[in-house]
């Protein structure tokens, strides 16, 4: 866990979606649900101890994560990635999505992910290995915001995928971003590259807390201040956490 600045993954510059996974799997489940892009829709192994190789399309890489799991234990990940840290976790005992930044992009054809000693059978909702960008200014004091979004029936609507907490939470950030003209172009395209919100995206809004949320920006807008100076609002939606 390392960022100078917020940390920005768009959802087009994850090089793992719908990638190769390979490790141990639940026979209720499937491998191929660790890159689907749906964190609701987790892999699930056979007991606290894992790991997966997930595949990496062409392109270099600098982020990388676990998202919507119930791993509270650190996971190891292959090259210069290292760690992902210790997940924090909170009183509803839902573990944040632990994260690692480069501060130098590497090429790599596949990342394992390696945890040890789980309290209980890992399950993870998407693994994540990216090329992320990360802002010159800091988000606004008091952008943050939480909310509840309790669900009014269970996830399994296609009946292939496992029930989840019902009650789960997720959060959202409304603010005002200043930016420059390159910073503006990225949210730009992470906004383009959702493509209706089928490719979620990762932010870091505090890079000293190992809490990366996986979700949609709402809408995109800027106003112009000056030559390279940009007035962006920024609202994002956190794709729900589940106890799983």
């Amino acid at each position: 866990m390392s960022a100078p600045n917020p940390c920005i993954l768009p959802g087009h510059l994850i090089r793992s979606y719908y990638q190769s996974v390979s490790g141990p799997i639940d026979s209720t489940y499937q491998l191929l649900w660790g890159t689907d892009t749906y964190s609701a829709r987790p892999v699930k192994a056979t007991s606290g101890t894992a790991a997966y190789v997930i595949g990496v399309a062409g392109g270099n890489v600098n982020f990388a994560s676990i998202v919507n799991s119930n791993v509270t234990v650190a996971t190891t990940v292959s090259g210069a990635f290292a760690t992902l840290g210790t997940p924090l976790v909170g009183p509803d005992e839902v573990p944040k999505n632990p994260w690692a930044y480069l501060e130098t992009p590497i090429s790599v054809g596949s990342v394992t992910f390696t945890i040890s000693g789980n309290p209980d059978i890992v399950t993870i909702g998407e693994f994540i290995v990216g090329e992320a960008f990360t802002l010159e200014r800091p988000f606004p004091p008091g952008s943050e915001r939480t909310f509840d979004a309790r669900r009014t029936e269970r996830n399994d609507t296609w009946g292939f995928i496992p029930a989840v907490d019902e009650n789960a939470k997720s959060r959202k950030i409304s603010t005002t971003l200043r930016v420059t003209q390159s910073e503006c172009d990225n949210l730009e395209a992470m906004w383009e590259g959702q493509r209706a919100t089928s490719l979620p995206s990762l932010i870091v809004p505090r890079p000293d807390r190992n809490d990366a949320w996986y979700g949609r920006l709402t809408g995109f807008s800027y106003r112009r201040l000056g030559p390279n100076d940009f007035e962006v609002p920024f609202n994002f939606e956190e794709h729900a956490m589940c106890r799983w």
